[in-house]
């Protein structure tokens, strides 16, 4: 306490930096460095921002870096590309370790820059059909010198934009509505506002965006009402078939076999065209980053790549469950990981063919950090593509 007036640390996790803030500290908390901004990299950072909402007494932290340490070199056929560590025979050397900025080394803008943009805008902006929120979160100015473009898409193609201004004074909030129409066809709407420089800045030309909001919603053909009239039209009845070794679901225009022998989902097949290529799986492993092989992610996490390629499953862990108009398959792995660990599959089919599916990992102390976890599903070559 007598050398500083904050407490400090490099790298600390978020819930790290939680427990501290967490103690009602007489001094706020700054991280001097976090957030190593080599290569595909700052994919948390909102972990560390979404502190500031709950704590008064975070006070952010110093992305490591700004800019890739990179030269300018030609290569032997005359074309010029970055280059760093090893590309001048220089032995020994760090590599790439110098190329860790948000944006490149020629000042062009990485998707790194943008997510820091998106989480340090000082203005939240919330769209939805009607309007948008906005919250200032500056600390001494209001948004008199901003204008906002409010803009509604259907299935991606812009349907309604309008421009407006709004002088939301420093830490306040208003709602402001548009005159757009109803809209009501079936879609999915997707809600855009940004805010933008009414005039140019000595730091960026005029329609500059310094602020961006987004919400979506879908508007389907196949509520309530629309799927008694599709049953009273004489639609296939929801019907569940049991087998030695699968369970068919079936219903008006879809079906789905779930495997007891191996496990899951083997086919899935809506209108008549197929969807499942490979039994949908648990993964818990992702293609590395230059983050995780500087410090060696990749040797401690190792078991999760093997827990993820050799699952164990018994049959006699399937577990069916019927309700009207609805069933349950569940499916249970052991993983190859010491302590072992397993994972729970839960698979729910509706009487409309939609399929909720969720997955519950039942974690071990002692184990290492897990790189990933979620479901892998593998389309067959006949399901083409989908929105």
């Amino acid at each position: 306490n007598e050398t500083s007036d904050m407490e400090s640390r490099m790298y600390a996790k978020p819930a790290e930096v939680e427990a501290y803030l967490e103690g009602e500290p007489e001094k706020p908390f700054i991280l001097c460095e976090y957030m190593h901004a080599m290569g595909n990299s700052l994919g948390g950072m909102e972990k560390y921002t979404s502190l500031e909402d709950r704590y008064p007494m975070y006070q952010g932290g110093f992305i490591w870096d700004y800019v890739d340490q990179a030269l300018m070199k030609t290569d032997e056929n005359g074309v010029e590309h970055m280059a760093y560590g090893g590309d001048f025979n220089d032995r020994p050397t760090d590599y790439n370790f110098c190329g860790n900025g948000i944006v490149y080394a020629d000042r062009t803008i990485s998707p790194k820059a943008q997510e820091v943009k998106a989480l340090y805008q000082d203005l939240k902006l919330v769209p939805d059909a009607g309007g948008a929120e906005i919250e200032n979160r500056r600390l001494f100015t209001d948004t008199s010198d901003l204008e906002f473009v409010w803009l509604a898409l259907r299935d991606g193609v812009p349907v309604h934009s309008e421009r407006f201004c709004a002088q939301v004074k420093p830490g306040e909030r208003e709602y402001v509505s548009v005159s757009a129409p109803e809209l009501t066809e079936p879609g999915e709407y997707v809600y855009q506002v940004s805010a933008v420089l009414k005039r140019e800045e000595r730091w960026a030309a005029a329609g500059y965006e310094t602020a961006f909001g987004e919400s979506c919603r879908v508007i389907g053909s196949d509520d309530q009402c629309a799927g008694e009239n599709r049953a009273d039209a004489g639609s296939v009845p929801f019907t569940v078939i049991h087998g030695d070794v699968n369970i068919g679901v079936k219903g008006d225009g879809f079906h789905v076999i779930f495997s007891k022998q191996e496990g899951g989902i083997v086919s899935l097949v809506y209108d008549g065209r197929e969807w499942i290529g490979k039994l949908p799986m648990p993964v818990y492993w992702r293609a590395t980053t230059d983050n995780d092989r500087g410090n060696k992610f990749s040797v401690s996490s190792a078991v999760w790549y093997g827990a993820g390629s050799f699952p164990l499953y018994d049959s006699k862990t399937c577990v069916v469950e019927e309700g009207k108009d609805c069933v349950r398959v569940s499916y249970t792995y052991r993983l190859a990981t010491v302590p072992e660990t397993v994972t729970e599959v839960v698979y729910e089919v509706d009487g409309e063919g939609r399929i909720t599916t969720t997955a519950r990992y039942f974690g071990r102390e002692g184990l290492p950090e897990l790189p990933l976890f979620g479901m892998r599903f593998c389309i067959s070559g006949t399901g083409g593509g989908f929105e």
